[in-house]
């Protein structure tokens, strides 16, 4: 048992000078940010760093022409191109389904106005036949009232 309270106050000593080490470095990194020293230092630095790196871009680019290799903008701008384009390609392929749609609307359409035509037509013929055998029907009767009172 009594081993069992030394180990819980050694723990519980532990967490204790944790929270306290913790507070005195919040503490020293608090003090660091708040020195405008510091912070226009920072400043300095990162806007010399920031110039050779671009310095240092504009060399790599200088050389990889010389090589004829990319550079890392030229492969974003690829990529870039690359998803243009297949905007585009998708928006043809919508393109060319509705023009594909409306030709087959079309031809339906057309096809349907020849079965009517043909229908039509096909009813004026039978009308002329009907015309036709009558007339012929006519002549027919009259030729052979003709033949008979001859007889």
């Amino acid at each position: 048992m009594e081993n069992k309270t030394n180990s819980d106050n050694y723990f519980e000593e532990l967490r204790r000078l944790g929270i306290e080490r913790e507070k005195e470095l919040n503490t020293i990194i608090r003090e660091a940010l708040n020195n405008d020293g510091w912070i226009k230092e920072a400043s300095l630095q990162s806007n010399t760093t920031a110039k050779m790196a671009k310095q240092l871009q504009e060399a790599m680019e200088a050389l990889s022409a010389l090589g004829n290799f990319p550079t890392k903008r030229d492969v974003a701008n690829i990529a870039k191109m690359q998803v243009q384009l297949e905007e585009k390609i998708d928006h043809l392929e919508e393109k060319l389904v509705k023009i594909y749609k409306k030709c087959k609307e079309a031809k339906r359409k057309e096809s349907k106005h020849k079965k009517e035509k043909k229908k039509e037509y096909s009813k004026k013929g039978s009308k002329k036949s009907e015309s036709i055998d009558y007339l012929v029907n006519s002549l027919i009767e009259g030729m052979s009232s003709i033949h008979g009172k001859r007889k």
